[in-house]
């Protein structure tokens, strides 16, 4: 179902539902606001359940299915505007400020993160064809002409076999940079369905940086959970990839020269994703000819009225309300010791493009 932008902010129009289950009820559901609710939803219900075969056969492909389309989808011709960012870089603050700033609505790729909630997908009138864009995060707020979207796009994963980070294509990058994954009904956000928007989606580009100290430790704190059993430090959780990845043949995959620097980094890996991530946003920056905005996350401490300001301008958003404060985030130099820090320049100077090393070697300047 589509429902006109016009509407979005009157609530949802009162609808018939009809033709459910061998069409034998017309069924309105309201809850809070009418809306329309797919047959899968209404085949849930234990009545009609147990009384039409229909039915009976819907509530069992209901639990695979029903969570891939949302209720409706958003008529808009919004432009989305990438907020490209390698994970823990200031993903969150920054849809949270923008959002905050200028009362609209943000977007992001991944349903999955929505828990479940039906929140429509912005459907973009493109000039070739209408394309299933992102989920909006904020349901009843104005969608600006530039809307804000969060994408990580691929070759983060720490769990990936090193061919799928170190041989990461250009074209594999942009696909992850314009899937849309829809929501899950577990805990554990295996994906039910990707699409991909076309790249006549995006037309602009934000690009976040960040310390690779602070966001590769920052990146452990989220996923050490997961290794509770097998890692109690970062030390431990970079030992325990880094030998996993030389069992999985890391070393096949590189040069000689690349091997040599980050053999003995710890959680080489990650440095590896990291610094690549980096070199192919700048890439697929280029390559399309998207303008583009870096900022670096920790300006937000030491600069945070001039980076609001480049982000409004950028966006072309009105400064409603004062912003959020922001906390700064945590140093983790102190997890890397003084020749830790050596082997991390020098792997990073080796690896990274000029654009990339541009933007990073601040990062680096007090390391001798």
């Amino acid at each position: 179902m589509v429902v006109p932008l016009d509407n979005i902010h009157k609530g949802y129009p009162r609808r018939n539902i009809s033709n459910v289950c061998g069409h034998h009820f017309r069924y309105i559901l309201f809850v809070a606001v009418t809306v329309v609710v797919s047959y899968q939803t209404v085949c849930r219900d234990i009545f009609f359940r147990s009384t039409f075969p229909l039915c009976a056969e819907q509530s069992r492909i209901a639990k695979v299915v029903d969570h891939v389309e949302p209720v409706m989808t958003v008529q808009s011709t919004a432009k989305v505007v990438w907020l490209m960012s390698f994970p823990n870089s200031g993903t969150s603050f920054t849809l949270r400020l923008i959002n905050e700033l200028s009362n609209t609505a943000t977007a992001t790729n991944y349903g999955e993160e929505l828990q479940n909630m039906k929140i429509p997908l912005i459907q973009l009138n493109t000039e070739e064809n209408a394309q299933v864009g992102p989920f909006l995060l904020q349901l009843f707020q104005q969608i600006p002409n530039y809307i804000i979207t969060k994408t990580h796009c691929w070759g983060y994963n720490t769990r990936a076999p090193p061919k799928r980070y170190i041989d990461l294509k250009e074209k594999m990058f942009e696909k992850g940079c314009r899937s849309v994954t829809y929501p899950t009904p577990d805990a554990n956000y295996v994906m039910a369905d990707t699409r991909l928007y076309n790249m006549t989606v995006p037309k602009k580009a934000i690009h976040i940086v960040r310390n690779p100290f602070d966001n590769l430790v920052s990146r452990w704190h989220l996923w050490k959970n997961d290794y509770e059993n097998t890692t109690h430090s970062f030390a431990d959780f970079c030992h325990f990839w880094d030998t996993t990845n030389e069992e999985r043949g890391e070393r096949q995959f590189l040069s000689q020269e690349t091997y040599n620097l980050m053999k003995d980094l710890p959680c080489r890996s990650d440095w590896y994703r990291y610094v690549q991530w980096h070199n192919l946003a700048i890439r697929l920056i280029e390559k399309h000819r998207l303008p583009a905005l870096s900022i670096n996350y920790e300006d937000y401490e030491s600069k945070y009225g001039q980076i609001i300001q480049q982000l409004l301008d950028f966006l072309e958003l009105p400064k409603l309300h004062d912003p959020p404060p922001f906390k700064e985030g945590k140093s983790y130099m102190y997890e890397y010791t003084p020749e830790d820090q050596q082997k991390a320049k020098k792997f990073v100077r080796h690896l990274a493009s000029e654009q990339t090393w541009s933007l990073i070697k601040r990062y680096f300047e007090s390391i001798p």
